[in-house]
C-alpha cells in the first residue's frame, strides 16, 4: 500500500471523479504499475477475480488480498484466494489466512487444502486463534438469540394485552360506510367493531361488501 502524496491524490481522484474513461485509466495505471489503482479500477470494471490475482500473484500481499475478499464478501473470491494460497507453496500465505480469516469462511475449507507434509510457521497459534474467534462468535450468536427471544415474548404479551382490551363505542360513533349512528333508538342492527376502533353496521353495509377486515384502514 503506497502512501506517497502522489498515489494518495491519484486514488482520491479515481474514487471521487467520474469524468475519466475507466479503460484508459486502467491502461495507464497498469503501464506505470500503480497496483492499488489497478485493483480499484478492476473492481469497478466488474473484474474482482483479476484484481485478486494482481494482489496475490503480482504484489504478493496476502493481507491486502484477505481484506479485499472481506470487503467484496464473495464466496467465489474466497475460493480463488484459498486455491492460490495453498497452491503457491508459501507457508506465509497460509499462515496469513489462518490468522486473519476470522469467521468469514470455514477454516476447515482452508485446512483441508493444505498439502500433506507442508510446514506452516505458527500453525499452533493460528489454530488457537481460530478456535477463540469461533468461540466468541458462538457467544455472540447465543447472546443475540436470547435478546431476540426476550423481545419476541415481550412483544407477544403486549399484543395479547392489546387484543384483550375492550373497545368503547357510543352514540357518537358512526358506521364507516353509511355514516349513520351505530347506536340509536331507531336502528337495532348488529354492528362489528374492529380492533382499530372503526365500527360498521353488519347489515346491509359490511355484509354487502363481504369483508372481514376494516376497509377504512385498508384504503
Amino acid at each position: 500500500h503506497d502512501t506517497s502524496p502522489g498515489k494518495i491524490k491519484l486514488m482520491r481522484f479515481l474514487r471521487e471523479s467520474t469524468s475519466y474513461p475507466i479503460d484508459k485509466a486502467y491502461e495507464i495505471c497498469a503501464k506505470r504499475k500503480f497496483y492499488e489503482a489497478q485493483v480499484y479500477l478492476l473492481t469497478q470494471m466488474g473484474r474482482p477475480i483479476q484484481a485478486l490475482s494482481l494482489l496475490v500473484d503480482e504484489i504478493g500481499d496476502i493481507t491486502a488480498a484477505i481484506e479485499f475478499c472481506k470487503e467484496q464478501d464473495d464466496k467465489e473470491l474466497w475460493d480463488s484466494l484459498l486455491r492460490k494460497a495453498t497452491e503457491s507453496n508459501k507457508s506465509s500465505y497460509i499462515t496469513g489466512l489462518l490468522q486473519n480469516i476470522g469467521t468469514h469462511i470455514n477454516p476447515k475449507d482452508l485446512i483441508a487444502r493444505i498439502p500433506n507434509g507442508q510446514k506452516i510457521d505458527g500453525l499452533r497459534d493460528s489454530l488457537v486463534k481460530i478456535l477463540c474467534d469461533y468461540k466468541l462468535q458462538i457467544h455472540l450468536n447465543e447472546g443475540c438469540k436470547r435478546v431476540f427471544v426476550n423481545d419476541t415474548v415481550s412483544l407477544s404479551r403486549k399484543m395479547r394485552a392489546l387484543a384483550r382490551r375492550g373497545v368503547h363505542i357510543d352514540e357518537e360513533n358512526n358506521c364507516q360506510i353509511c355514516k349513520n349512528m351505530v347506536i340509536s333508538d331507531r336502528d337495532s342492527s348488529d354492528v362489528t367493531v374492529f380492533f382499530c376502533g372503526h365500527v360498521f353496521h353488519n347489515e346491509p353495509c359490511l355484509d354487502r361488501l363481504g369483508k372481514n377486515y376494516c376497509i377504512s384502514c385498508h384504503k
